[in-house]
């Protein structure tokens, strides 16, 4: 899954061949836009970290500090998780590890915080067990993915 946030529309692009829409529960609204490549997606975060740098520079002095995940990080990831992580999510999390501004407030967690996120929040009831969390805002609420079927929850 791959959100992008530029003029205040968001899109909602992954693998999988799903052509519905899903809303943000009441918060926004995803297109999703079909197949794509790993190569558009990272185009796509590499043409994102080009507009904050050229209009956005408070964005962009964070982002610019944030250092690609490693093979091996992803791996661990996937290991602990004991799942597979959507093309779109791997790419974001090698292209650009946490930091990436993709809806209103929420930026993007590197895979350190993605797996703290787990560990602390499986506790509560709210939580389910196939939650990968990808964003988080200031006050720590999280962008969800659930891994089987690409729903975004908040």
């Amino acid at each position: 899954m791959y959100l992008w946030n530029l003029n205040q529309k968001v899109w909602l692009l992954y693998k999988e061949e799903i052509q519905e829409e899903v809303s943000f529960e009441g918060k926004g609204f995803v297109e999703i836009l079909g197949i794509i490549s790993k190569e558009e997606i990272k185009q796509g975060i590499l043409d994102m970290t080009h507009y904050f740098e050229n209009n956005a520079k408070d964005i962009y002095s964070e982002l610019k500090h944030s250092k690609p995940a490693t093979e091996q990080e992803l791996k661990n990831l996937k290991d602990i998780i004991k799942t597979s992580v959507p093309l779109s999510l791997e790419v974001l999390l090698l292209t650009n590890n946490g930091g990436l501004l993709l809806r209103d407030n929420y930026k993007s967690i590197s895979i350190d915080k993605i797996l703290d996120a787990i560990d602390v929040n499986q506790i509560n009831g709210y939580w389910k067990r196939n939650y990968i969390p990808f964003a988080a805002d200031e006050e720590n609420n999280f962008l969800c993915l659930e891994h089987e079927n690409g729903i975004i929850k908040i």
